[in-house]
């Protein structure tokens, strides 16, 4: 087994653009791949996240969802983001069987 880490230097990895295709072609190159997806959640909406679920639950992938804090602190520390939005993304992964840990500062 090998491992990929998604983790963005200067940015969130779910900003690119074809990430769930590169995803399924890791996936396609290595069926026993492990990948972990660091992210702060912010994006996109919850059908996305529900749908990011459903294509990876029975493969080992595992979302990190960096949430700092509750509403008003989180959103000191990731700017411009909504903590509300943030919580409901990952509760949406999270109900589909999508497999999350929490990272905190």
């Amino acid at each position: 087994m090998e491992l990929i880490s998604l983790c963005g230097v200067y940015g969130d990895p779910i900003n690119a653009v074809d990430l769930k295709e590169i995803i399924n072609y890791f996936y396609l190159c290595n069926p026993l791949l492990k990948i972990d997806l660091y992210t702060n959640g912010s994006l996109f909406n919850e059908e996305w996240w529900e749908d990011l679920a459903l294509m990876t639950k029975d493969k080992n992938f595992n979302i990190i969802f960096g949430i700092d804090g509750s509403d008003e602190i989180s959103e000191l520390h990731r700017c411009n983001t909504s903590f509300e939005k943030v919580i409901n993304n990952a509760k949406a992964y999270i109900n589909k069987g999508g497999k999350a840990h929490w990272d905190f500062i």
